[in-house]
């Protein structure tokens, strides 16, 4: 199946191919298995800029399968791997921020300061969650502190004397 569209500017008879964007299973572009799309408009002009094939009940099946055995692998990653996986990803936002600016501008319709501002948002939750493997460690070492023997004793005794403290006044 073949989406044409007529550019605004090209007048009658000039017709054009739609770029197909298929499905991402398993690390890999997939074409999958339905002959179905559906038409991405560009919402500044209103033009259909590409076309987004539609997913057969297969394809799902075989994205969840996917999705799937990879959880399994990054459930049992531990946090350093998973920084490593996440700071990676960040170097990629930043290199690619232009083209990701303009990938918003083009299928959001934003204005090009609006995209970047976005661009610059999404980065920023990006190296927060880079950070959380030492927030994990932090606060793990507060709970390891709060839970021992010695320190609950330590505890009840500072509630009870603050508790005196303020039925006192």
């Amino acid at each position: 199946m073949t989406a044409t569209a007529t550019r605004p500017d090209a007048g009658p008879g000039h017709e054009t191919a739609l770029p197909t964007i298929d499905h991402w299973i398993d690390g890999a572009a997939d074409p999958g298995t339905s002959d179905r799309f559906g038409l991405v408009y560009n919402p500044a002009l209103g033009t259909p800029s590409a076309r987004v094939r539609f997913a057969a009940a297969t394809d799902v099946d075989r994205a969840v399968d996917a999705a799937t055995r990879a959880f399994a692998g990054w459930s049992r990653a531990g946090l350093g791997k998973r920084a490593t996986v996440l700071f990676k990803f960040r170097e990629l936002v930043e290199r690619h921020a232009d083209e990701l600016t303009r990938c918003i501008v083009r299928e959001h319709g934003k204005v090009l300061a609006d995209a970047r501002g976005e661009v610059q948002r999404g980065l920023e939750v990006v190296e927060f969650a880079c950070g959380i493997p030492h927030l994990i460690k932090a606060s793990s070492r507060r709970t390891c502190r709060r839970t021992s023997p010695a320190n609950r004793f330590a505890s009840r005794s500072a509630l009870s004397r603050a508790s005196r403290r303020s039925t006192s006044r």
